[in-house]
C-alpha cells in the first residue's frame, strides 16, 4: 500500500481531474495489478494536503515501482503531467509505504 501525499497549488483543479480521469486510470493500472483508490484531503506532516492512495499486488517495493511506472501509455502519462501541474511543487511531498508484517500469535 503507497500513499503520496502533497499540497495543492489548486485543490478543486486537482479533484475535478481526479473525478473526470479514475475510472479510465484505475481500470488501466488494474490490467498490472495496482489498484488506484483515488485522491483524498489528509491531514499530512505538513498541514492539509491531499494524498493518492495505490494497492500494489507485487512482492516488493522494487516490483511495485516496475508495475506502476514502465512503459506507460501516452495518455497516463499526460494525465501524470496534469496532476503535476497542479501541485504544489515547492513545498515537500512524501511517499508512504506500508507494507505486510506478521503478527506474533
Amino acid at each position: 500500500l503507497c500513499a503520496y501525499l502533497y499540497q495543492a497549488r489548486d485543490e478543486p483543479a486537482i479533484l475535478a481531474l481526479a473525478a473526470r480521469i479514475m475510472d479510465g486510470y484505475a481500470q488501466f493500472y488494474a490490467t498490472r495489478r495496482v489498484y488506484y483508490a483515488g485522491v483524498f484531503r489528509v491531514a499530512g506532516p505538513t498541514g492539509p494536503g491531499l494524498a493518492e492512495l495505490l494497492a500494489y499486488d507485487a512482492p516488493n517495493r522494487a516490483e511495485a515501482n516496475r508495475l506502476g511506472g514502465e512503459d506507460l501509455p501516452d495518455f497516463i502519462r499526460a494525465i501524470d503531467d496534469d496532476y503535476h501541474l497542479l501541485m504544489d511543487q515547492e513545498r515537500p511531498r512524501y511517499i508512504l509505504w506500508l507494507s505486510p508484517r506478521p503478527t506474533p500469535e
